[in-house]
């Protein structure tokens, strides 16, 4: 049944999107006339916004991933916009294939600039944070520091495989020979990893940040970790499973990988796609285009919650509202008296905020003090009132604000 898409009209001036407000289920392609799109994070950028035309589109994080806007988009003249709904977008992609390409092209570089200004934030540094097969080194010795002897030997060996006259290379060769007997539980046997189909041991990297990638995974098995070195720490971003793709990025824009996806908790299976089938996938399987634009649209909408998380001042307030977010993130109604349980404990919740882990663990204790509200088991938390968190959130943000402006009168 071929679907019944319209043209809505915007006069100028007018708001079509407002960020933070509910869910739009469509997105939008503008057909004539100009439309500005601005983030509240864009002061932290000294940006003024994007000025879209005709061929560009907006929107479409907040209708395929289910969330509040991320944008506010006005009409800087008359508009008229092809308005899509997302449960069309597979239609779209069979009659424009290319389009689905931008879109996801687009995101992608949208993603790497969040995820970079992340890092900037989460680093507290300033300038160019790219990665670098040169920091292969400095990801082995966090890992070797921190006891995690299996990562730490496979990024020695990346490193040497990949910066063979680096300052380094001897310290890393040394520390390769001292602990030969320990390789063999660092790297996936060759036959585990061939063809479309792959295979990774727990606690093994199926890949490392820095080192160069040419495939995105797709979760047939297991669950996946994706972590960030950020300012000497360990950042959990994201625990995936069956069925979540991940490593798109680097094979959209040939860029080394920005984070790292370590098998979690059990053996993990993955489905590969290469550069050279992944066009072709996209043309023959629009589902799979779908798919991926949606993920990669709810990574958007994460990091980006993220980016505006690590701004709360008071760590307290950060640590519930990192909780309410991966509620978020899940789609789960938020209702009174409905429960929610995180699959991680209170290190990870330490690591998701990347602080120094006995600072952390202050703030992390004060956050869940609530006994009535929280449960802390050894490998998870538990939310009894997922309703209640999002007030207490919001309220303790709203008072926030207020003592801000407070300061700056």
């Amino acid at each position: 049944m071929q679907p019944q898409l319209r043209i809505a009209h915007f006069k100028d001036n007018s708001y079509i999107l407002i960020e933070g407000n509910e869910t739009n289920s469509s997105f939008y392609i503008i057909k004539d006339g100009e439309v500005k799109v601005t983030r509240s994070v864009d002061k932290i950028t000294n940006s003024n916004g994007e000025l879209l035309k005709p061929g560009d589109f907006f929107g479409v994080i907040s209708a395929m991933s289910g969330q509040p806007a991320t944008e506010t988009a006005i009409a800087m003249t008359n508009v008229n916009l092809l308005e899509v709904p997302s449960n069309q977008f597979d239609y779209l992609i069979k009659q424009s294939a290319p389009l689905a390409m931008k879109i996801i092209r687009y995101f992608s570089k949208k993603l790497r600039f969040f995820d970079h200004l992340l890092t900037q934030l989460s680093a507290r540094k300033q300038g160019d944070e790219e990665s670098d097969v040169s920091k292969l080194f400095e990801l082995a010795e966090y890992y070797f520091n921190n006891g995690a002897m299996s990562l730490a030997l496979y990024a020695y060996q990346r490193y040497i495989d990949l910066v063979p006259n680096g300052d380094k290379i001897n310290e890393a060769k040394q520390k390769l020979e001292r602990y030969e007997g320990l390789k063999s539980s660092a790297f996936n046997p060759t036959q585990n990893i061939t063809g479309f189909n792959r295979k990774y041991k727990p606690d093994t990297f199926i890949f490392c940040e820095h080192e160069p990638g040419n495939e995105l995974h797709i979760i047939q098995q297991g669950k996946v970790k994706i972590t960030k070195i950020l300012g000497g720490r360990e950042v959990l971003l994201a625990v995936l499973k069956n069925g979540d793709i991940f490593g798109e990025m680097s094979i959209l824009e040939n860029k080394p990988r920005s984070a790292s996806a370590i098998a979690y908790g059990g053996e993990v299976v993955t489905l590969a796609v290469n550069k050279e089938n992944f066009s072709n996938m996209v043309v023959e399987q629009p589902k799979l285009a779908t798919r991926l634009i949606t993920i990669l649209s709810d990574r958007i909408w994460s990091i980006y919650r993220q980016i505006k998380n690590i701004l709360i001042a008071d760590p307290v307030v950060r640590t519930l509202d990192t909780l309410l977010t991966i509620v978020l993130k899940e789609k789960v109604p938020i209702k009174r008296g409905e429960k929610f349980i995180f699959e991680f404990g209170v290190k990870e919740l330490i690591n998701m905020l990347g602080l120094p882990y006995g600072e952390g663990k202050l703030f992390v204790n004060e956050a869940l003090s609530d006994t009535r509200l929280f449960k802390i088991e050894e490998s998870r938390i538990i939310c009894n009132d997922i309703d209640e968190l999002a007030k207490i959130v919001n309220a303790q943000l709203k008072k926030l604000e207020i003592l801000k402006k407070a300061k700056q009168r």
